[in-house]
């Protein structure tokens, strides 16, 4: 599984004296938090923009400023799923990405404003990674037998160490809290299902005799200061342990690399050996 927290951060300096771009990387469907520090002397009093710039000598198009009141450029303003404030007296221009998606991909500037003027205080590249609970992203599939157990781990960002989190059970109002790891520990609990913050970025969770009725979509959520987050994502699929002892007797058989084989009316697919039986995906 892939961190589901800030990946990279590069310095890279740029050709012609122009300051140096800050590399980000954050993942679909999560927040991305941009931190730009300035001299507070130099630019007292000032307004502070967020932009965008559309190529790399064009002019960068203003997605959010703080108040036009300097007074309250503390405040946090939104525009859609970006939010800007400003620590005058600290120094720091702080801009939030909410629910990040593939088109928020891009170049972009920390400015302080001067009537039509602009300096550029940082200049920064987001990109956006796929992420294991990020939406249209497929959950994980575990088959067990009925009587089986599953242990699923799921990675949060280390911002969220102490946000509350959640195994949830997707229904159609939405997905269901079971267990947390914000729990009453002399209350009656749910003996089947378990859920450890293993911290460092990690959770884990653990069902045992699972039964039949236990089949279902179930789901790894953060409840952070920006609101509840889906990490991972598992469809659970329980089955009578006689579907299943054909596999347990007949294991799988991969090719070092991946395998074709022929198929029928020209189909050809990619996948293993099962006794006997081809076990992948077929395309025609």
């Amino acid at each position: 599984m892939e961190p589901l927290w800030l990946l990279i951060l590069l310095f890279v300096t740029e050709s012609g004296g122009a300051p140096n771009t800050t590399v980000l990387q954050g993942v679909v469907g999560q927040s991305l938090q941009v931190s730009c520090p300035y001299d507070s002397t130099k630019h007292w009093g000032r307004r502070k923009a967020w932009c965008r710039q559309l190529d790399q000598e064009g002019p960068c198009q203003r997605v959010v400023s703080t108040h036009s009141l300097w007074l309250l450029a503390f405040l946090k303003k939104w525009n859609g799923s970006t939010a800007i404030t400003d620590d005058a007296l600290g120094g720091t221009l702080t801009i939030t990405l909410r629910n990040l998606q593939d088109h928020d991909a891009g170049l972009y500037q920390c400015q302080s404003l001067r009537g039509r003027e602009a300096d550029t205080l940082r200049k920064v590249l987001v990109e956006v990674l796929a992420g294991q609970g990020s939406e249209g992203s497929l959950p994980e599939v575990l088959q067990v037998p009925v009587g089986g157990s599953i242990l699923v781990q799921c990675h949060y960002r280390l911002q969220d160490v102490r946000a509350r989190k959640v195994w949830c059970r997707f229904s159609p109002e939405g997905c269901q809290p079971l267990v947390s790891s914000g729990v009453d520990r002399s209350a009656p609990g749910d003996r089947h299902m378990f859920l450890t913050d293993l911290g460092g970025g990690l959770l884990q969770v653990e069902m045992v005799t699972l039964q039949e009725e236990d089949a279902g979509q179930y789901g790894c959520m953060v409840e952070g200061a920006l609101g509840p987050q889906m990490l991972h994502q598992v469809s659970l699929e329980v089955l009578p342990s006689g579907e299943l002892s054909w596999a347990f007797h007949h294991p799988l058989t991969c090719p070092p690399s991946p395998h074709l084989w022929p198929g029928l009316l020209g189909l050809e697919g990619r996948g293993c050996l099962r006794g006997g039986e081809a076990v992948g995906e077929i395309s025609s």
